[in-house]
């Protein structure tokens, strides 16, 4: 049988999802500053857990769960978290350990998936060099309460969206949360902010409008944001598909080096 856990329950699964300590989103959710629901098998002495991240990311860890007990994740998924989604996919599904394979295969039954890999990088460069220079006619500007309150903003759709499914709200970013943005104009062009803190540990998301890519634009937001991370303290991550060479390119440029890789299965919808 399935449980829902209250949010204020969540620290007992925390040593089930410290398994997969890589991935900061399960730990952010359990400190409550991102968003996620999270069903167990016990709802006192959980062995096995479901994370939804309410966006576009699953996590399961813990005890392989019996087949009756995989045939209700089944219908949870069903019945609610795609109900929910919509047409908002795709889906990121994580898993440890990857002896989940053959439970998943049932819990996912039904939905066309794909085996990708990930690529999690830490910070180890240097503090001490230079921020870049911002080219002419472009300008950075801290993501405040001041900015998201702007109502002349081009292209903020996709950094709102960012806002919306990685932060319970925009106060607990503005509390917890770093995030740039390079303008031209009123316009944004490309922008990074911090996506979830576990601890003193944090990782970023990047997004560059596609029209404004290979400029260079994304390494300079990105270096913005890593400066203030690294002066409040915090230990830097990057994430990225092994397929996603430019975004590879970017990390290993600021100082980011290669800490772990691992499987995901990815369904397109």
């Amino acid at each position: 049988m399935l449980h829902e856990l209250k949010t204020c329950d969540y620290e007992r699964t925390r040593p089930i999802f410290q398994m997969m300590s890589y991935n900061l989103v399960p730990l952010a959710a359990i400190e409550g500053t991102a968003a996620g629901r999270i069903w167990v098998d016990d709802a006192t002495h959980p062995r096995m857990a479901l994370l939804w991240d309410e966006a576009h990311e699953l996590f399961f860890a813990g005890d392989l769960p019996a087949p009756e007990l995989a045939q209700a994740l089944r219908r949870l998924l069903v019945g609610e978290v795609y109900s929910v989604v919509g047409e908002r996919w795709p889906f990121v599904v994580h898993y440890w350990p990857l002896t989940w394979e053959t439970s998943l295969d049932l819990i996912l039954a039904g939905r066309s998936w794909a085996q990708a890999s990930r690529r999690l990088y830490r910070f180890v460069g240097a503090t001490s060099h230079r921020p870049p220079e911002i080219p002419a006619g472009l300008e950075m500007q801290r993501v405040e309460a001041s900015f998201l309150a702007r109502k002349d903003l081009g292209g903020r759709a996709p950094l709102d969206e960012w806002l919306s499914e990685c932060w319970r709200s925009a106060e607990e970013f503005l509390r917890h949360g770093v995030a740039y943005c390079l303008l031209h104009g009123s316009a944004i062009v490309s922008w990074c902010g911090v996506e979830y803190v576990n601890g003193r540990r944090c990782g970023l998301g990047v997004e560059t409008e596609e029209q404004q890519r290979n400029k260079g634009y994304a390494t300079l937001v990105a270096a913005a944001c890593v400066r203030e991370c690294l002066a409040r303290g915090l230990m830097v991550h990057w994430d990225c598909w092994v397929s996603n060479l430019a975004s590879a390119r970017v990390a290993e440029k600021l100082g980011f080096g290669e800490a772990v890789e691992y499987l995901v299965r990815f369904l397109p919808g």
